[in-house]
């Protein structure tokens, strides 16, 4: 025989469920991670999961420490070197993103030279380069996929690229000045994310571009311009932005980088040089540009 619940109690038993029900998909909602593109072609990201990270010693001299850092991002393992100078007070972080096809080490020198003006620098393989590996869709392949609803391998390097400030700013507790910088994809991976992160203090993009794209609203119209740097500069003022390129960039023409510059608010600068034995990417004649842009932007 079933025992008698009286109406009372059964009436507090329904609230305390309703009350659990609700915090439980409350909660579930609030700390579920959101990536996806808006009506105007925005990604947005919110509630993602601090990445987890590791760093293991690689190299020292009396000028410099390399550590090598391991990361998670969404399942993916990213890898990575932080280039710090030694025995000297770390000024700010930079994150220095590579272009299409170049691997951390080959970004080494120019991350040893920054760090060596007061700077902690963290330079990463990109997902399919080095030791990071893994396949890169096709542009197409990677459409397919987000219509699907996985997301993109396009937006998935803009999250790696956050989560790289982020470990910078763990590792510097006592600075958290953050500036983003990159070469070529590297460049426009750095302009979106310093758009996305309010937080980033400056952003320098070396021989990169957007892709000028139309206004279409359909899908895939969408999905482009969710990682054309043409949609997101705008909303990096009020942090400064400084684009530097090479007039002879057989790559990625300078009247490109102007266009894209173009739509960005002030504080911005353009600084074109003329390297007749420099092509795409850093040039050595950009350093001392690089250095007096990274130096104005955390006064």
């Amino acid at each position: 025989m079933m025992p008698k619940i009286r109406k009372k109690y059964l009436y507090y038993i329904l609230i305390v469920f309703i009350v659990a029900v609700t915090t439980f998909i409350f909660l579930y909602k609030n700390n579920k991670n959101e990536i996806y593109v808006d009506e105007k072609g925005m990604l947005v990201l919110s509630n993602l999961n601090p990445a987890t990270y590791k760093t293991f010693p690689y190299k020292s001299n009396e000028n410099y420490t390399i550590s090598k850092v391991v990361y998670n991002s969404l399942g993916k393992d990213i890898y990575g070197f932080i280039a710090e100078p030694a025995g000297r007070k770390i000024s700010a972080g930079v994150v220095l993103l590579p272009g299409a096809g170049v691997d951390k080490k080959s970004e080494l020198e120019l991350a040893k030279q920054i760090a060596a003006q007061g700077y902690s620098v963290i330079t990463i393989d990109q997902r399919g380069i080095g030791e990071t590996n893994g396949d890169v869709p096709s542009l197409e392949e990677d459409f397919n996929s987000y219509i699907k609803g996985d997301i993109a391998i396009q937006h998935l390097m803009i999250l790696d690229a956050l989560s790289a400030a982020d470990i910078l700013r763990k590792e510097k507790k006592e600075n958290d000045k953050i500036i983003m910088m990159g070469e070529s994809l590297g460049g426009r991976i750095a302009l979106i994310s310093a758009a996305i992160d309010k937080k980033i203090n400056g952003v320098i993009a070396i021989s990169s571009a957007g892709f000028h794209y139309g206004n279409g609203n359909d899908e895939k119209s969408k999905f482009i311009k969710s990682f054309d740097p043409d949609n997101y500069i705008a909303e990096i003022y009020p942090r400064k932005l400084v684009m530097i390129h090479n007039s002879y960039d057989k790559n990625v023409p300078f009247e490109s980088a102007l266009a894209t510059f173009e739509r960005a608010k002030e504080p911005k600068e353009f600084i074109l040089i003329n390297d007749t034995k420099c092509n795409h990417g850093f040039c050595d004649s950009m350093f001392q540009d690089i250095n007096s842009s990274l130096a104005s932007m955390i006064r």
